[in-house]
């Protein structure tokens, strides 16, 4: 989500890649503001967002709410399910050309971290409350059957299908 945005918006830029090189979630006002400035680019009335990677913990959630609730509506919460040694090999994998500063080792370790100990027990609390639908996939698969389930996934939801 950020990879584009903190190129181009160089106000925040470092200060961002270093909060994700220590493996720690970004303050909510930044992120829905860059959330926000992507948005505005489309018709909002027609427009369907998938916002990867958000909300990561209660905090982004209510911040979401508190600044986006006018502008947006959240349908689902996508939630893909990997064993941490396989996210550990593919993202390792991907460092090799991706240029992001928190795809590496000593990143990894504080991001699984903020993960289970953040992001973990607020998809369970959103799920046990039945605020918002959550919908696992299983991402322990090769890509290709990864998308083709988060598709027909979004096509129930999305399309009503």
């Amino acid at each position: 989500m950020f990879d584009d945005q903190v190129k181009n918006e160089t106000e925040h830029g470092n200060f961002i890649n270093n909060i994700i090189k220590e493996g720690k979630i970004v303050p909510v006002k930044i992120t829905c503001k860059l959330i926000e400035n992507a948005m505005s680019r489309y018709d909002r009335e027609s427009s369907v967002f998938i916002v990867d990677g958000f909300p990561r913990n209660e905090e982004n959630y209510l911040g979401w709410c508190e600044n986006m609730r006018e502008n947006s509506h959240i349908v689902c919460i996508l939630f893909l399910e990997c064993p941490e040694s396989v996210c550990t090999e593919r993202i390792l994998k991907r460092s090799e050309n991706s240029g992001r500063v928190d795809d590496n080792k000593g990143s990894l370790v504080k991001r699984f971290n903020t993960f289970m100990n953040e992001t973990c027990p607020l998809i369970q609390s959103l799920e046990n409350e039945g605020k918002i639908k959550i919908i696992k996939i299983n991402a322990n698969q090769n890509a290709d059957d990864v998308f083709n389930n988060v598709a027909e996934e979004l096509d129930k939801v999305i399309l009503k299908k």
